[in-house]
C-alpha cells in the first residue's frame, strides 16, 4: 500500500498570506475603541506611569479608581450621549 506525500498546495500559501496581512492590519477605527480627551489621555499615561515604578502599588488604588471612573464616563459619553446629541 503506497502513501501519499502531502505537499503544500502553492495557491493556498498564497491565499493565506493575503489574509494574515489583511488581518494583522488595524481597521482606521475599531469599534470597541473610544476617543478620549488629550488631557485624560495624559493623565492615564502619567499616573500608570506612576504605579508601575512605585514600590507600593496598592498606595494609588483611590487615584486609579478615581481614573477608571473617569475613563468609564468619558467612553459612555460617546458611545451613548454623543449619539443622543
Amino acid at each position: 500500500m503506497t502513501t501519499r506525500s502531502k505537499r503544500a498546495n502553492p495557491s493556498r500559501g498564497k491565499q493565506s498570506s493575503k489574509l494574515a496581512s489583511a488581518a494583522s492590519a488595524p481597521p482606521p477605527q475599531p469599534f470597541l475603541r473610544f476617543y478620549h480627551s488629550e488631557a485624560l489621555r495624559k493623565q492615564t499615561l502619567s499616573l500608570l506611569a506612576t504605579v508601575e515604578q512605585a514600590e507600593d502599588a496598592i498606595t494609588h488604588r483611590d487615584a486609579l479608581a478615581k481614573l477608571v471612573v473617569e475613563l468609564t464616563n468619558s467612553g459612555l459619553d460617546y458611545y451613548f450621549m454623543k449619539q443622543l446629541k
